[in-house]
């Protein structure tokens, strides 16, 4: 990853550097990744805003246009937001019939 970052070939770095400036190179392109990523989601953020805000101009009901229809989201982090709500349900009909607040279904 240091390579690629600095343009570099692989063997030049292992000789020309010492495993603390790697390490401090390592935590470097980690926080520098990591607020790319902050960034590139406030930019999508404000863009379906933007986008949003136009569409509500051209549509009968402005209300009924969400801000958050208008981000993109991958395929692996819908599956994942499925997941986790299935997880959420079934913790709370455990907790539920477990206090006898969950009203059963009469056959």
């Amino acid at each position: 990853m240091l390579a690629s970052h600095l343009g570099l070939p692989l063997q030049y770095l292992q000789a020309h550097t010492t495993a603390t400036e790697f390490i401090m190179w390592a935590e470097y392109l980690q926080e520098h990744l990591r607020k790319e990523e902050e960034w590139k989601f406030k930019i999508e953020c404000y863009l379906a805003k933007l986008t949003a805000e136009t569409r509500r101009s051209w549509v009968a009901e402005p209300k009924a246009v969400n801000d958050k229809d208008f981000l993109i989201v991958s395929k692996e982090e819908k599956e994942k937001e499925v997941v986790d709500e299935k997880k959420v349900e079934k913790s709370k009909q455990f907790w539920l019939s477990g206090l006898g607040l969950l009203k059963r279904k009469k056959k």
